[in-house]
Order: C-alpha cells, then sequence, then structure tokens
C-alpha cells in the first residue's frame, strides 16, 4: 500500500465510523495492527478498539471523527 493509500484506508475508516458501521471501520486494519493511544503504555488490541468505540456511540449520539493531522508511508499511517 502507497502513502496515498494508506491515508486514503484511514479515510475510509472514519467515514465508516461517522456513518455507524463499527465494523466497517474496524475491516480496514489487520488484526495485528496496533493501536496506540496517548497516555496509554500498552497499545490496543482490534477488539478492545471496537468495544470502545461501540461504547462511544453508543454514550454521545453524533460522534464523529475528523481529520486534523494525517500522513503515512507504506507501512505506518499517523492520525490525529
Amino acid at each position: 500500500m502507497g502513502n496515498s493509500e494508506s491515508v486514503e484506508a484511514i479515510r475510509s475508516a472514519a467515514k465508516a465510523v461517522n456513518a455507524g458501521d463499527v465494523d466497517g471501520y474496524l475491516r480496514r486494519f489487520a488484526p495485528s495492527c496496533l493501536r496506540w493511544v496517548a497516555s496509554v503504555e500498552q497499545p490496543f488490541s482490534l477488539d478492545e478498539v471496537g468495544d470502545n468505540l461501540r461504547q462511544l456511540i453508543a454514550a454521545f449520539a453524533g460522534l464523529r471523527l475528523e481529520e486534523e493531522g494525517l500522513f503515512g508511508t507504506d507501512e505506518f499511517v499517523c492520525a490525529r
């Protein structure tokens, strides 16, 4: 996956969440791909991300993911 493809995959995942499609969001990531969160010592697994995202959507009506900063390489993408 090239840089533009990696970045577009993240944009596509955010669009899935914004449409209420958590499973669609999760399908855009490899299960082995870890998600690091600021101030948390261990990365989250894909299952943990799905569980947390479902809870957030249930708790906050109209929750959306918006892009503030996004860049990537063939292997890594960093999103804010």
